[in-house]
């Protein structure tokens, strides 16, 4: 158990594209069983489900696996997370909301996430990258801290309180983020690991076949990398929900709220801006923050300064970046 966490995982049984989802057998047992088992690695887990009936056989066999479960309502999914932390761990300093189509959810960076939000006293964490580019599903998906939750629970209204993270996104500077550093090149596939059709749970029952499904992210991507037919047979489904379908007005809108921001390196060094202006530059792929552009300087995190045009690789995806030398 680590770091206070209370982790709410949200399920149901009704859906318009895969209904029964959270119940559909994957290696012998049901999705759901191998959400709580994956999720209870890092936090404390409890079932927050609606009171419909079709969610009791749902709601019967997460208690029986000795997981809490909490019932309410079924549009207002802010109100059952809350009311599912203060009834099974009040004391919890960190919220997390697990989502029941995700089995992949990546443990490694959640923890991650926590540790670097108690050492900065952050209420939210996010990665350093540009507005549209996002990791594989399950490895973007963050803690609040307590504090943060409850300026959402107090504040979000209409479709805020369907989708917990759209008033956080929405309102980013009310919050204390936390900027991370990218996360290594291995998070970044153009693989589907959420569970929204048919051929998601296909690909997730033949995966099942060759990886324990409590495996860590980078090593079912490493497997999705030499499988591609397990791979790719999901691959022309797309995200119907989430923050790569952003529009341009709010992606700026994120840019600009993250210029000038320090940032947290896997070393815990904190890069230090040179100015409330300066600007993240990253790769071509978008992947790799290579440093920060001010008054035509590239400032690197060694402390390197980069005055004039020059060629800049990135170790980390290979891929390079023309420095113009302006900004």
């Amino acid at each position: 158990m680590q770091h206070n966490l209370a982790i709410v995982l949200t399920a149901r049984q009704s859906s318009e594209r895969l209904p029964g989802k959270t119940m559909k057998e994957v290696n012998g047992q049901p999705l759901v069983y191998w959400l709580v088992r994956r999720l209870e690695k890092i936090g404390r887990v409890v079932l927050a489900t609606t009171k419909l009936s079709n969610d009791d056989p749902l709601a019967a066999f997460v208690e029986a696996m000795g997981t809490p479960v909490y019932r309410g309502s079924t549009n207002d999914v802010v109100a059952r997370i809350d009311y599912a932390v203060r009834a099974a761990y009040p004391q919890a300093e960190y919220v997390l909301r697990g989502l029941g189509d995700c089995p992949f959810m990546a443990g490694e960076l959640i923890s991650r996430a926590v540790d670097v939000m108690m050492q900065r006293k952050g209420e939210a964490f996010v990665w350093a990258l540009p507005p549209h580019v996002l990791p594989v599903y399950g490895s973007r998906e963050f803690p609040y801290n307590r504090e943060g939750w409850q300026r959402i629970v107090a504040n979000a209204v209409g479709r805020e309180r369907e989708h917990p993270d759209m008033f956080f996104h929405q309102h980013r500077d009310l919050f204390k983020v936390v900027y991370h550093e990218p996360p290594p090149s291995i998070y970044f596939r153009d693989y589907r690991l959420e569970i929204d059709w048919p051929e998601d749970l296909q690909m997730l029952q033949a995966l099942a076949k060759h990886m324990p499904l409590t495996a860590r992210v980078p090593d079912i991507i490493r497997y999705l990398d030499s499988a591609p037919v397990i791979a790719r047979c999901n691959h022309d489904r797309v995200e119907k929900t989430g923050p790569s379908l952003t529009s341009q007005d709010e992606r700026r809108k994120y840019y600009q709220w993250m210029l000038g921001e320090p940032i947290v390196g896997w070393d815990d060094q904190i890069w230090k801006m040179p100015s409330e202006q300066a600007e993240p530059i990253f790769c071509n792929s978008g992947q790799c923050l290579l440093g920060y552009g001010d008054k035509g300087v590239l400032h690197r995190p060694n402390g390197d300064q980069i005055s004039g045009a020059a060629q800049i690789m990135c170790q980390c995806c290979g891929t390079g970046k023309r420095w113009m030398g302006r900004t």
